[in-house]
């Protein structure tokens, strides 16, 4: 649920209730002053839960897009450099090294320099 729709819920919640709170004041039906205000406030309890769950989740969702686009902004490299051991680390090195000592290139600067030929 999105924060428009969040929002739409709210209103809904407190519309409701003022529609009721407005709905006993007129009524025919009497009710003594204390009757009339267990209801009430039984019914902004009831309202305050309900908004209270519509927003709960709000920023479990925040989080979960933030780390999806920060996943993004991850190079490729970095996110299979992440998955490898050790051993596969120092095998990586090893063929990036090369074979001559003029085409060895340390695997961190390799890292730090974006696009490298």
């Amino acid at each position: 649920m999105n924060n428009i729709a969040r929002v739409f819920a709210t209103g809904i919640i407190w519309g409701a209730l003022t529609l009721i709170a407005v709905a006993m004041t007129v009524s025919q039906i009497t009710l003594s002053s204390s009757a009339f205000v267990s209801a009430l406030i039984a019914l902004i309890i009831g309202a305050t839960v309900g908004t209270l769950g519509v927003w709960r989740g709000a920023g479990a969702n925040t989080d979960v897009r933030e780390e999806a686009q920060k996943a993004k902004r991850r190079s490729r490299v970095e996110r299979i450099m992440s998955d490898m051991d050790e051993h596969d680390l120092d095998e990586l090195r090893f063929r990036l090294m090369g074979q001559n000592e003029e085409e060895r290139v340390p695997l961190e600067e390799l890292l730090q320099s974006p696009k490298r030929r």
